[in-house]
């Protein structure tokens, strides 16, 4: 028996079962976290750039709300390149090239 509940809109808890005839729960706490996506990281040598990979199920509405953002991956930043609308995915890159980075910071 697998159950999933949620605690303050944030915390998951994962209750695992089954282990034979016996039935054994472990409680885990998983939070949400507001500034963080899932990304694949890639290399290519070849171009000398590194790439994340990122999913947006639902299309052009996912890529603009990301487009015009910078990532920060390993301490690393990362621009928008372009999206792919037969995959659904949206691609961040890096060029290793003299360690020009394309970012301007705001200055207030």
């Amino acid at each position: 028996m697998m159950g999933c509940g949620i605690y303050n809109a944030q915390l998951f808890y994962f209750h695992l079962a089954f282990y034979k005839n016996s039935v054994i729960v472990l409680n885990m706490k998983a939070s949400i976290l507001p500034n963080d996506i899932s990304v694949v990281y890639s290399y290519r040598p070849d171009v000398k750039r590194e790439y994340l990979t990122i999913d947006v199920p639902n299309g052009w509405d996912d890529v603009k709300k990301i487009s015009k953002k910078v990532l920060s991956y390993d301490s690393r930043k990362f621009t928008f390149t372009g999206w792919n609308s037969d995959t659904l995915q949206c691609y961040f890159v890096r060029s290793l090239v003299g360690g020009i980075e394309p970012i301007a910071t705001f200055v207030k």
